[in-house]
């Protein structure tokens, strides 16, 4: 029984060791004075690209809507639709850090972590956890609210 109990130790703490690697690893950060033309994003993949002048700036991953895999995104399915949208709105007062409007009818954002949670940072991509929105952490929705101009097209695709 003492053997069970110090493989579990060991496995708890090789469990935290990975998780704190993860969250504690630098990202490579969008190139400084960049502006997004595109944005790709990729439901299945769970990860999101931006391209300035047809060229791959940088892939996000994200969390998405936790509503399931289907393709619609309806009214408050929970689900992240798939479509052809354009970015049109940017603002920082929200529950979240800060967030881009889809045009989308039931304000579907690109957004980062709810206020006060955004400590979480990575570990966030674990679950998907939205109501249909795509989240990222608070240093890269920064990024995006000053690259990504209104009436962006974003690309949703499943």
């Amino acid at each position: 029984m003492l053997k069970i109990k110090n493989n579990y130790k060991g496995i708890v703490i090789v469990f935290f060791a990975v998780i704190s690697v993860y969250y504690f690893y630098p990202e490579k950060a969008l190139p400084e004075n960049s502006t997004i033309d595109k944005i790709l994003v990729y439901k299945a993949k769970h990860e999101m690209e931006v391209y300035s002048q047809n060229k791959l700036l940088k892939t996000y991953k994200v969390s998405l809507g936790r509503g399931g895999w289907g393709l619609e995104g309806k009214d408050w399915d929970n689900k992240t639709p798939v479509g052809n949208f354009v970015i049109d709105t940017k603002f920082t007062n929200s529950s979240f850090h800060k967030a881009l409007t889809i045009s989308y009818g039931n304000q579907i954002e690109i957004h980062g972590m709810r206020n006060h949670l955004g400590a979480i940072g990575k570990i966030h991509r674990l679950i998907d956890w939205t109501q249909g929105c795509i989240a990222v952490t608070n240093d890269e929705v920064d990024e995006l609210y000053i690259a990504v101009p209104v009436n962006t097209p974003i690309y949703i695709r499943p």
